[in-house]
C-alpha cells in the first residue's frame, strides 16, 4: 500500500513539475527576443500559414503588444491588424473567466469575409469581460463593403449568459457620413437596449447584409423595462421602405402587445430581387399559445432571384381563441425551370388554420389552382405527422414538363411521419389516362395506381415498396441506400436494389409487334462503381409471325464509369436459333474494349474484337459482318429484299496514330422494286481517312443511275472533305465543281458545296443544325435541263431561285427569291403563247410566309399576287390577286377552231381558307 502511495505521488509530483517547467519555460521564451521569434515562427507552422505574428514585445504574458497580426485562408490574407496592445490577466483563465483591461488596434484591414470552415467544437464560452476596446481606424475593403469605409471603434463588454450581459458599442465613419451605436444590459430581471443607426446611400452596412440597393439607412430601436413587461419601440427607414414596431413584449410568459407596419415603394434592394409596392401591417395581443391577431400582407410585381416572382400577393392573418388563420391568394405566378409561366394563367389561393393552443399545433391546409387542388393537415410540433390530398384534373400541362404529351387527370393520398431520427412516407395515386401518341399514354392509358412507401433516416434511405401498375407496364422496385456519414456528404454514397418491369402488350409500341417482356434485375455497391445483373425474356412476334422466346442476361460492374459487362441471349427469332454471346470493358478516357464471342442467327453473323473509343483514337482488332441472304431481313422490315452484305474493318495503331481499313459490299441488293449494288471503301490513319463510295442502280424510275464519290474524312475534327462526286441519271451528269467540306461536330454545317448539271449551278453554304443560317441557290436551269427529266414541258426558259434561311428547321425565317424569264411551253397548241416572267418573294416568319409574286405575259397582261401564305397545311391562306389580262394571249389555241378574241381582263381577287379548301372570292 504505502508503495503505491509513493508511486502515485512521485507521479504526481513529476506532472506538476513537467507542467510547472513547461509554463516557465514559456514565460522565458515570451520574454527574450529569440524566444518571441521562435512564437511567432511557431504559430505560422502550427497553424499552416493562416495565423502571421511579428514585432512581437511587451511583458510576456499579461501585456503583449505586437506590430502586425495577419489572418488567412486558402484564398489569401482577409484580415491585417497593426499596432495591437493586449493588457489581460492570464491567471483568470483557471476560472474559465477572460479578462482584458485593454485591447486597442492602431488599425485594423478586413479586405473580405474568410472562407467558412466547418466548426468541430461544441464547447460553452467563458466568462468574458473586456473594460476597454479601442480600434483607431477599421478598414473594410470593397469585396466587404462594397466600396472602401473607415470606421473608428470604441467599446465594452462583459458575458456570462443571455441574463447577465452589457455591451456599449459606438462607431464612427471616418471618411464619410455614418454613425453606429449599441448599448446593452441584461439582468434576471430586466433588459434594456438602444440601437442607433444612421447611413447614407451606398454605405458599408447594406453591402454587409448583401443588400447593396436598400439606400439609406435609419434606425431607432429601443428596448427596456423588467422582462416581463418590455417595452419595444422600433422605427426604421431604407431607401424607399419605411418600418414601424411598439408595444410591450412579456418574455416570461412569452406574451405580447404589439402594432406593426411596414410600406414600401419600387425598390430593388439587390440583383434579381424587387418589387413596385409592399405593404404590411396589423397587431399582435396575449400569449403565443392563445393570441388575437390580425394582419395584412401586400405586395405587387414581385421579382426573386432564381426566376421566380408573381404579379400581385394578397394575405390576411387573422388569430382568435388559439386558432390563427392565413388566407393568401397570389396572382401572376412564375417558378424557376423549364415551363416558368405554367401557374400564371390563373389564381393560387391557399387558406392554412394552426391551433397554437394545442400541444402538437395541428395544421390544416388547402392550397387551389386551376391545374391542381392541395388538401393537408399536420401535426407541427411534438410527434410530427401530415396526411395530404392533391388532385391533378388536368395533367397535360405537367406532363409537357417532362416532355410528354398525355391527356388525363390524377389523384395522389400520402401520409408523413417524422419521428427524433425516422421520417416515413406512403404515398397512392390513382391515375386515369387517355390514349394517345406517346408510348408513355398508351402504356398507362385507362386507370393505373402507383404505390410509395420510403423511409428516411440519417444514415440511410431505403425504399421498401414502389409499384406502377398501368395497361401494359408495371414496375416494381426496392432497394437501401447509405447515405454519407458527415454533414458535407449528405447524398447517398452505396445502394442496394431490386427492381421488375413488364411489358404486357408490345403491339403499343408498333403494330407490327406482339407479345411480352419481362425485366428482372438488382443493383449493389458504392454509387460510383455498381455492380448490376438484369434477366429479360421476351415472347415475340413480328408482323404476324408465330410467338418465340428470347432470354438474355446482362452482368455489369463499374457503372458508370469504368463498366465492365458481359451480354449473353438464346432462343428463336424470326424463326430460327438466336445465340449472342458479347463483352464489353471500359477503361480509361472513353476507350472501350468490345469482344463478339460468338454471334449468329440464320444467315447473319458478327465477329469482333476491338479496342477504341468514340473517335476510334487509340484503336486496334477488327470487325467482321456477314448476311449472306438478306431476304432472311424481309419478315422483319416487311419489304422485298434480295442480295447479300459483307463489310470487314480493321484498326491497327502505327507510330501514335490509329490506322483503319474499312470494306463494305452489298451485292445485287433488292429494296422494294429497286436494285442496286454498292460499295464503300476507306483506308488511312482515322484523322485523314480516304473514303470511296459507289453505287450503281440498273432501273431507277425506269433509267439507270450512279453515284460515285471520293472524300477525305477526319474522325477527330468531324470534318468530310469531299473531292469528288458525280451522279449520271437521265443521261445527264451531276458532277462537284469544286472540292467542298462538311462539318459534323456540332450538328451539320456545309462549306461550299458548288454542284453543276449542264449550265445550271447548286450552291450550299451555311450550318444546317442544330441552327439554320444556311445560303442556297440554284442557277441557269433551262429548258433543255427540264426536259432531261420531265420531256416535251418546255420550249425556252431560265428558271433561278436563291433561299437564305435562319432559325430553326421547325421554325425558318429569312427570304427565298425565283425568277423564271420566258418560259414558253414545249406543247405545240400552247407554243406560240407569250413568253412567261415571273419574279417572286417569299419572307418566312414563323408559321407563314410573305408573298409578292409578280407575273407577266406580253405587254398588256401582268398580275400580282400578294399577302399570307401557310407553311402548313392546316394554316390560313390571306391572298390577294390584281391585275390585267390580255384577251389576244388565247388567240394562238383559238385560231386553230377559226376563232380570236381581243379586249382586257380585269383581275381583283382573294384567296383565303386553307391550302386544302381554299376560298376564292373577287
Amino acid at each position: 500500500m504505502r508503495r503505491a502511495l509513493r508511486i502515485t505521488a512521485w507521479t504526481t509530483a513529476s506532472v506538476l513539475l513537467l507542467v510547472v517547467g513547461l509554463a516557465a519555460a514559456f514565460l522565458v521564451a515570451g520574454n527574450t527576443a529569440r524566444g518571441r521569434t521562435l512564437i511567432e515562427h511557431a504559430s505560422a507552422r502550427l497553424t499552416d500559414g493562416h495565423v502571421r505574428l511579428s514585432g512581437l514585445s511587451g511583458s510576456f504574458p499579461a501585456a503583449i503588444d505586437l506590430e502586425q497580426l495577419q489572418l488567412s485562408d486558402e484564398h489569401g490574407v482577409w484580415l491585417t491588424a497593426e499596432g495591437i496592445s493586449l493588457r489581460w490577466s492570464p491567471l483568470a483563465l483557471l476560472t474559465r473567466h477572460v479578462t482584458v483591461e485593454s485591447l486597442r488596434m492602431v488599425r485594423l484591414d478586413i479586405e473580405r469575409r474568410p472562407v467558412s470552415q466547418k466548426s468541430r467544437s461544441s464547447a460553452t464560452l467563458p466568462r468574458i469581460d473586456v473594460h476597454q476596446l479601442s480600434i483607431g481606424t477599421l478598414a473594410l475593403g470593397p469585396q466587404l463593403a462594397g466600396a472602401p469605409a473607415s470606421l473608428s471603434i470604441q467599446g465594452s463588454a462583459h458575458l456570462i449568459s443571455l441574463e447577465d450581459a452589457a455591451a456599449a458599442i459606438v462607431a464612427h465613419r471616418t471618411d464619410g457620413n455614418g454613425d453606429y451605436e449599441l448599448t446593452l444590459r441584461c439582468t434576471p430581471t430586466h433588459m434594456d437596449a438602444t440601437l442607433k443607426l444612421e447611413e447614407p446611400a451606398g454605405g458599408p452596412l447594406e453591402n454587409l447584409l448583401q443588400y447593396p440597393g436598400l439606400g439609406a439607412l435609419s434606425v431607432r430601436a429601443n428596448l427596456s423595462g423588467p422582462r416581463a413587461a418590455e417595452r419595444i419601440q422600433l422605427t426604421a427607414r431604407a431607401g424607399e421602405l419605411r418600418a414601424q414596431v411598439q408595444g410591450s413584449i412579456d418574455l416570461t410568459r412569452e406574451s405580447a402587445d404589439l402594432v406593426y407596419s411596414l410600406e414600401a415603394a419600387a425598390m430593388t434592394p439587390r440583383a434579381g430581387l424587387s418589387w413596385q409596392r409592399l405593404a404590411l401591417q396589423g397587431g399582435w395581443h396575449g400569449a403565443v399559445t392563445a393570441p388575437r391577431a390580425d394582419g395584412r400582407l401586400e405586395i405587387n410585381a414581385l421579382q426573386i432571384p432564381g426566376g421566380a416572382g408573381l404579379a400581385a400577393l394578397n394575405a390576411n392573418l387573422n388569430a382568435d381563441h388559439g386558432a390563427l388563420a392565413v388566407h393568401a391568394t397570389a396572382e401572376g405566378l412564375v417558378l424557376p425551370g423549364p415551363q416558368p409561366r405554367l401557374l400564371t394563367d390563373s389564381p393560387l389561393r391557399v387558406d392554412a388554420t394552426v391551433q397554437l393552443n394545442e400541444a402538437t399545433r395541428p395544421l390544416q391546409l388547402t392550397a387551389d389552382h386551376r391545374l391542381f387542388a392541395l388538401q393537408a393537415r399536420a401535426l407541427t410540433a411534438g410527434a410530427q405527422s401530415a396526411t395530404f390530398n392533391l388532385r391533378l384534373p388536368d395533367l397535360a400541362p405537367l406532363a409537357a414538363l417532362a416532355g410528354q404529351s398525355m391527356r388525363g387527370k390524377t389523384e395522389l393520398q400520402g401520409t408523413l411521419k417524422q419521428s427524433s431520427a425516422t421520417a416515413r412516407l406512403d404515398l397512392d395515386a390513382n391515375t386515369e389516362v387517355a390514349d394517345g401518341a406517346t408510348l408513355i399514354a398508351r402504356m398507362l392509358a385507362g386507370g393505373s395506381r402507383l404505390q410509395l412507401a420510403a423511409t428516411l433516416t440519417d444514415r440511410t434511405v431505403e425504399l421498401q415498396r414502389l409499384m406502377l401498375k398501368g395497361r401494359a407496364l408495371s414496375v416494381s422496385a426496392s432497394g437501401i441506400g447509405q447515405r454519407g456519414t458527415t454533414s458535407t456528404t449528405p447524398a447517398v454514397q452505396s445502394l442496394r436494389g431490386r427492381y421488375e418491369v413488364d411489358l404486357t402488350n408490345l403491339t403499343l409500341l408498333s403494330p407490327t409487334l406482339a407479345g411480352a417482356v419481362r425485366l428482372k434485375g438488382d443493383v449493389d455497391g458504392p454509387i460510383k462503381s455498381l455492380t448490376t445483373q438484369l434477366q429479360l425474356t421476351s415472347t415475340l412476334s413480328i408482323r404476324g409471325s408465330p410467338r418465340e422466346t428470347i432470354e438474355a442476361s446482362i452482368k455489369a460492374r463499374g457503372l458508370p464509369s469504368r463498366v465492365s459487362a458481359t451480354l449473353r441471349a438464346q432462343g428463336r427469332f424470326g424463326g430460327a436459333p438466336l445465340q449472342l454471346d458479347a463483352s464489353l470493358d471500359r477503361g480509361g478516357g472513353d476507350t472501350v474494349h468490345v469482344v463478339v464471342h460468338r454471334s449468329q442467327w440464320k444467315s447473319a453473323s458478327i465477329e469482333c474484337d476491338l479496342t477504341t473509343a468514340a473517335n476510334m483514337t487509340p484503336g486496334r482488332g477488327s470487325l467482321r459482318l456477314r448476311v449472306d441472304r438478306v431476304a432472311d431481313l424481309q419478315p422483319l422490315l416487311g419489304i422485298r429484299l434480295e442480295g447479300s452484305l459483307a463489310g470487314d474493318l480493321t484498326l491497327r495503331p502505327v507510330g501514335g496514330r490509329t490506322y483503319a481499313q474499312l470494306r463494305l459490299d452489298a451485292q445485287n441488293i433488292v429494296a422494294g422494286n429497286l436494285p442496286a449494288n454498292a460499295r464503300l471503301t476507306a483506308s488511312g490513319p482515322i484523322d485523314a481517312l480516304s473514303l470511296r463510295f459507289a453505287v450503281q442502280s440498273p432501273d431507277l424510275g425506269g433509267e439507270p443511275a450512279s453515284l460515285d464519290t471520293a472524300a477525305r474524312l477526319n474522325l477527330t475534327a468531324r470534318e468530310l472533305g469531299l473531292q469528288h462526286a458525280e451522279v449520271h441519271y437521265h443521261r445527264q451528269s451531276l458532277r462537284l465543281l469544286s472540292p467542298a467540306q462538311l462539318s459534323f461536330l456540332d450538328g451539320l454545317a456545309i462549306h461550299q458545296l458548288r454542284l453543276g448539271a449542264q449550265r445550271a449551278v447548286i450552291e450550299l453554304d451555311g450550318r444546317v443544325s442544330p441552327a439554320l443560317d444556311l445560303h442556297a441557290s440554284v442557277h441557269q436551269v433551262d429548258a433543255a435541263l427540264v426536259n432531261a427529266f420531265v420531256p416535251n414541258v418546255l420550249a425556252q426558259g431560265t428558271l433561278e431561285a436563291d433561299l437564305q434561311l435562319k432559325g430553326t428547321s421547325s421554325t425558318p425565317s429569312g427570304l427565298v427569291t425565283f425568277k423564271a424569264t420566258g418560259l414558253r411551253l414545249a406543247n405545240s397548241t400552247a407554243r406560240d403563247l407569250a413568253a412567261l416572267d415571273v419574279h417572286a418573294t417569299a419572307r418566312l416568319m414563323a408559321d407563314a410566309a410573305q408573298l409578292d409574286a409578280h407575273l407577266s405575259a406580253g405587254r398588256a397582261s401582268h398580275l400580282t399576287i400578294t399577302g399570307a401564305a401557310p407553311l402548313s397545311a392546316n394554316g390560313a391562306l390571306n391572298l390577294k390577286l390584281a391585275g390585267n389580262l390580255d384577251a389576244a394571249l388565247a388567240n394562238p389555241m383559238l385560231e386553230a377552231g377559226g376563232q380570236r378574241a381581243a379586249g382586257t381582263f380585269a383581275v381583283n381577287a382573294t384567296v383565303t381558307g386553307t391550302p386544302r379548301s381554299p376560298e376564292i372570292g373577287g
